[in-house]
């Protein structure tokens, strides 16, 4: 009996993730489930596919070699659902972009400027995860990344650049003098990430100048540090174009070169002619160059020097 599509897309996801129960999680299925069907394709198959490790699940020589035509099919398959959506004309085709947590927040407060540009061409999913998805697989269809991948044939181009600085409450500054200046760093209160995201650029930077001191009050998200700051707890790195238009929050440094970050866009080649996602392209290219100065930090007329 050959093998079913649903059972060759759990293998991708196991291959992809080294465990079950990442893979469970990302199919959003019971582990129990995933191996039912692992088991069920390496019968159908006659091949064993998978290593059973104490630590997860290794591809077999066997199970290498069919990732790519597996790659191939998940690709097909993705291609045959967005044209069949395309066929029924009650459908726009939906275009997945996916960012970090600034990024994605970028992209969805300038949601009017960004649909306007694309003119009714597609719907836009916005993916915000930490975990960076495949665009082999479909798991997105564009990628705003801060770095280029080290390989592979992915179509890129930069966006802009995107800036921070330190912020905190016009109250809050105002009673601590010290965030003024570089005494900012151990005189003040800080909010940061927790022990979970200590890998951010911004979570390592602060380490750096308080000398492995924690900030007083760790996060899980992004948008809780925002949050935390507005309250007036403490100062944090935020990015420009967040700070910049809360009236709640103020400046206390220059923009911060050591955090300022490129942004890409990235799409799979066999994506990038379709009609819908260029005009998505198009429509990110105009929407960071129209907001250039606010993402890089340099509208700010107060800024420090």
């Amino acid at each position: 009996m050959p093998p079913e599509w649903s059972d060759i897309r759990i293998f991708l996801f196991v291959a992809a993730t080294g465990t079950y129960a990442k893979a469970a999680r990302r199919l959003r299925v019971s582990v129990a489930t995933i191996g039912r069907r692992i088991d069920a394709l390496e019968t159908s198959l006659g091949l064993r596919l998978f290593e059973r490790l104490p630590s997860g699940h290794r591809l077999t020589e066997a199970g290498q070699a069919l990732v790519p035509a597996a790659g191939r099919m998940a690709a097909a398959a993705e291609d045959f659902l967005r044209d069949a959506a395309v066929a029924d004309a009650r459908q726009i085709p939906v275009v997945r972009l996916w960012g970090q947590e600034w990024e994605a927040s970028f992209l969805a407060s300038h949601l009017p400027d960004l649909t306007a540009e694309i003119g009714g061409a597609a719907a836009l999913e916005i993916i915000m995860a930490h975990i960076t998805p495949s665009l082999a697989r479909r798991e997105a269809d564009v990628l705003l990344a801060a770095a280029l991948p080290a390989g592979g044939e992915m179509i890129s181009r930069r966006l802009g650049r995107m800036g921070f600085a330190v912020y905190g409450t016009s109250d809050y500054i105002a009673a601590h003098p010290a965030a003024l200046t570089e005494a900012r760093y151990q005189d003040c209160d800080w909010v940061g990430f927790n022990a979970d995201h200590a890998y951010f650029d911004t979570a390592k930077w602060l380490d750096e100048r308080r000398g492995g001191l924690p900030p007083q009050q760790r996060c899980s998200s992004a948008n809780v540090v925002l949050d935390a700051v507005r309250a007036g707890v403490g100062l944090a790195p935020l990015p420009c174009w967040v700070g910049d238009k809360d009236p709640r929050l103020v400046r206390a440094s220059t923009v911060l070169p050591e955090l300022a970050r490129d942004i890409w866009w990235l799409v799979h080649p066999d994506r990038q002619a379709w009609p819908p996602m260029q005009r998505v392209l198009d429509g990110l290219v105009a929407l960071f160059r129209d907001q250039s100065a606010a993402l890089a930090g340099t509208l700010n007329s107060a800024d420090l020097s």
